[in-house]
């Protein structure tokens, strides 16, 4: 019988000269008793008009009918060499649908796929498609966000399966769970990987959750683009907190490190990422130097504990006996 193929490129007109119908055409065409009434009609009405116009009219009215009855009687032959539940005439299906398999790659498929052997054959095809399409299509979205996060070009690469020193760290599956307000906190002395690694879990979590946004910031530089706002036109300081506060997933690297003198502006600024992002349960990822008690000495009690509250017990990563990647093994 037809391919889907063939049926797609055999759609032309049906008042083209030398027309030849797609199965396609034909499953749409009303019933070959339908159109044997409504040409009796025709003719019986075209018997009684005086008028010539409207003669016209009805004349060109009964070509149509008559042509489109003769593809109906068409239609009706080839139904009877079908199964009894077949409606397809071996298409397999109706209503199509195009899936992109990768540019410039596509497919159709139906939507609506007949019962008869021909429409399962159909089904199935369609059912291995459309999921590999969505992949794809998700894939490609999954790459797009990793793209705009903020990461530096050198660390987009990091994967927790990469990681120089794995058997220290927690597993990912494990960690993440079905959780998706998941947050951790790594840390440990410099040159241990800890930006790698949060970089490996934002990577995930990604996959599992597809958050709408990632960012990632380096803490000395986020203070430091939010003082530059003061001298400045364009950027305001509430975009710049805005825009770490509510996004999906936060990567916050190297905090504890930035050098201020007024540590209340750091710690005011700072909570209105941290208690925003604790108190929406937003997923974030944060590395230090040092643990979570020296930390809020550095960025205040108020901002310590909504860390620790976040994080918990099991998602912090001290990385202080891990070998020291900037020196050779």
């Amino acid at each position: 019988m037809e391919s889907l193929k063939d049926t797609m490129t055999r759609l032309v007109p049906m008042d083209e000269e030398h027309y030849q119908p797609s199965l396609l055409s034909l499953q749409g065409l009303p019933s070959s008793a339908a159109l044997s009434t409504l040409l009796s009609d025709l003719e019986q009405r075209i018997e009684h008009e005086e008028h010539w116009r409207r003669r016209s009219y009805l004349l060109a009215d009964v070509a149509l009918c008559e042509r489109r009855l003769t593809l109906a009687l068409q239609r009706d032959r080839i139904q009877a060499t079908r199964p009894a539940d077949c409606w397809c005439l071996g298409t397999g299906g109706r209503r199509i649908m195009t899936v992109d398999i990768g540019a410039p790659l596509s497919e159709v498929v139906w939507l609506e796929t007949c019962g008869c052997e021909d429409g399962q054959r159909e089904a199935i095809r369609r059912d291995t498609l459309i999921p590999e399409a969505r992949a794809k299509a998700n894939e490609v979205m999954r790459v797009g966000k990793w793209s705009h996060t903020g990461i530096p070009l050198r660390l987009q690469g990091c994967r927790l399966w990469t990681w120089p020193t794995a058997s220290k760290r927690l597993d990912g599956a494990e960690m993440l769970g079905a959780r998706q307000d998941w947050s951790v906190y790594i840390w440990g002395p410099t040159g241990r990987g800890k930006t790698g690694l949060a970089i490996g879990y934002a990577w995930e979590y990604l996959q599992r959750f597809a958050p709408p946004t990632i960012r990632f910031v380096d803490a000395p530089a986020l203070f430091a683009s939010l003082r530059a706002t003061y001298n400045r036109q364009g950027e305001s300081e509430d975009a710049i907190i805005n825009l770490y506060a509510r996004c999906g997933l936060l990567i916050l690297d190297d905090l504890g490190a930035e050098q201020v003198k007024d540590t209340t502006w750091l710690e005011d600024r700072l909570y209105q990422i941290v208690g925003h992002r604790h108190a929406n349960m937003l997923p974030t990822v944060i590395t230090s130097n040092v643990g979570l008690d020296e930390l809020a000495g550095r960025i205040g009690e108020r901002n310590g504990w909504r860390i620790a509250e976040m994080v918990g017990t099991g998602n912090v990563l001290n990385l202080t006996g891990c070998h020291n990647l900037r020196e050779e093994p």
